[in-house]
Formats: C-alpha cells, structure tokens, sequence
C-alpha cells in the first residue's frame, strides 16, 4: 500500500454496514447516483467495491448518466467525485492507467458541479475539490494532468493559495514531461517505461535531466503568490526554498529553509528543509555547515537515508573518516520501519494533506 493509500485508510473511518447493503444501492448493478448517496450516508466500503470492478467504458457511461440526469444535483456529483478519487488513492497495486480512469471521472464531474448554480456555501466546497483532484494526480506522478486540474480550479478560484501551491508542484516537477516512472517494484519487476526523469539532478536517484529555468521561474513566482495569500503555509515556503537554489540563489534558500525547520509543524517539511538547507550550504562550500544541517535532518527522521548518506560525504570532506564511516553504515543499514525517507516521495507532491482533505469532504457531503 502506497504512502498516499496509508495516509487516507489512517484517517478514513471504517463504516458498519447495515443490513440493507443487501438492496439494490449496493449491487454492482446500482448506477453512480446510488453509489454516490450511499458513499455520503456513509456506506463508504460497499460503494468503493463497487465501482471498483468497473471498467473504463463503464465509468464514462455511469458519468455521462449522471451528469445528463435532470434536475443535476451538484453536491451529488462532488460525492460521486470523491468517490472514485478515494478509490483511486486506495489502489496503488492497480495500474495507472486503471488510477487515471477514476481520477479522469471525477475531474469531469467536479468541473460540472462547480459551473453549475451553486449555493454560497458550496463555494468552499468546489474550491476543495479542485485541490483535492490536483493532489491525487500529483500522487500518481501525473504532473500534466495536476497542472492541468489546479489551472483550471485557480481560473474558478483565482489568488487560493493551496492551489497555487499546487500549481507550483507541478511547475517545480516540469509540466512539459508529462510521462513518469514510479520506483522499481519491491519484487523486482521493471517498470513499463524507462526511467526518463529525476527531480532533483546531481548525486540523485535516475537519469540527470535539467529542469528550464523559465518553469522554475514560474514556480517561484506560484509560491511567492501563495506565501502573500498565507504566509504560514509551509509547503510553499519549503518548495520555495527548494526552487531559489535550484536557481542558484542559496542565500535566500537558506533563509527560507531555516524558516520552515524552525516554525513549521510538520516533521515531514522540517526533515526535508534541513536536507535541502545542507545541499545549499554545501554548494557555497560551507561544508561544516552543511554538515549540521544533515545531523539536524538525521535528528528529526531517522529513517531518513538520504540525510545520512549526506551527513557521511560532509564528514569525510571535513577529514572526519570515523564519523564519516558511522554515518554511513547506519544510513545503508536503514531497513524502513513506517514512513521511510520523505525525500522519496517529495515528487508525489504534499501528502500529508491528502488524508486529513478526503475526511473534510467526506464529512461536508454527508446526509
């Protein structure tokens, strides 16, 4: 189970189910509308079941049929929405194209409910959604397809600043190289495609491909427009800094990497600011530095490898061999307990968001 399908069964609750799930509403013969009002009752597993075993073809046609029927009922279609991205993000054994027929639907669907008469309260709701389908497509490494659903949620929503944190991610990533691998399998089955990208370049995991300083420019411009919006969301700053030094510009990295480590709550960011707060000190040539910053990752995730493999090469640079020599059997003898390394999944874009987000909609559409 992926990280992103962990992190919503961690917070998704688990329904009993009552005796009528017996009824039609929850044969796999029920049409989308049912699922959907069963799945907002909160008969959430017999609707997921059901629309699991669906095929793509009848997945357009159950969203034809609800987006025809009259009069549309626009808080359904979100329910039917977060329906299949919830079925999505509980996948990750599934191929992506099987992820991609889910998440596809409910972009449709979520596009018709939001154009639609809305009440003011619904607003929220439909900005939300719009987040939620970016992060997902995030999630599955579909950077075109994230830019594409939070480009359109910021021309409904203009100025939001977690969908301009988004947008961002995707700029960040390149929205031009729209076909990405997932990590080789545990069981040691290639992947479809070759590996044809890394995000971060030197010294990191596949092929070295530079990113166009044109979409990083567009990216720090994305973050900085989210920091104006909300000065505490993290996420921005912290990619933020990540994409000044990518840029070259390290002082101002350095700045807002050690806001994010010293403020932010998140354990997952203040990891990977420290981590990102080395590699910058470690291109001014201040390896000490850098050094204290890999220890200060290390301190706040152990399981971090990339954080030791880096603590070792600044050690050794410093003449410190025994120290160097520590740090790099412990990173190499990591064996990953939970969360593994939060720099490995940096590229799947915010998912600590993801879970705590499927719950608020969940509960907004209930009945």
């Amino acid at each position: 189970m992926s990280f992103a399908a962990r992190a919503v069964s961690c917070v998704v609750s688990v329904c009993v189910l009552a005796p009528s799930c017996a009824s039609q509403a929850c044969a796999q013969d029920a049409t989308l509308a049912q699922l959907a009002d069963r799945y907002r009752q909160g008969y959430r597993d017999d609707a997921l079941d059901a629309i699991g075993s669906w095929s793509a073809e009848r997945t357009r046609g159950e969203v034809d049929g609800l987006l025809e029927s009259r009069p549309f009922d626009p808080a359904l279609a979100f329910a039917a929405a977060l329906l299949h991205v919830h079925r999505a993000l509980l996948s990750s054994g599934e191929t992506l194209d099987y992820r991609g027929q889910h998440l596809a639907a409910a972009t449709r669907l979520v596009q018709a409910a939001a154009d639609a008469p809305v009440s003011v309260g619904s607003v929220d709701l439909a900005r939300r959604m719009f987040l939620l389908l970016g992060l997902a497509r995030e999630e599955t490494l579909d950077v075109g397809a994230a830019h594409d659903v939070v480009r359109g949620g910021l021309e409904r929503f203009d100025g939001d600043a977690e969908l301009l944190t988004v947008l961002g991610m995707t700029l960040e990533a390149g929205p031009s190289m729209r076909v990405y691998d997932l990590p080789l399998d545990p069981k040691g089955r290639l992947p479809i495609a070759e590996r044809r990208y890394t995000v971060e370049g030197d010294g990191s995991r596949g092929e070295w491909r530079s990113l166009p300083d044109s979409t990083l420019g567009q990216a720090e411009a994305a973050f900085r427009r989210a920091l104006a919006a909300d000065p505490g969301l993290g996420e921005a700053r912290l990619r933020l800094g990540r994409v000044r030094l990518l840029r070259g510009r390290t002082e101002e990295a350095i700045e807002d990497l050690q806001r994010v480590a010293r403020e932010d709550g998140s354990l997952r960011r203040q990891y990977l600011a420290r981590l990102f707060e080395a590699r910058a000190h470690e291109k001014r040539g201040h390896v000490e530095a850098a050094a204290r910053a890999y220890q200060a990752a290390v301190a706040i995730e152990p399981e971090g490898q990339s954080a030791g493999i880096g603590l070792g090469r600044a050690l050794d640079l410093l003449g410190r061999g025994e120290e160097a020599q520590q740090a790099f059997v412990a990173a190499l003898g990591i064996h990953r307990q939970q969360r593994g390394d939060p720099w490995w999944s940096y590229a799947r874009g915010d998912l600590d968001r993801l879970g705590p987000l499927v719950t608020e909609l969940q509960a907004a559409l209930a009945r």
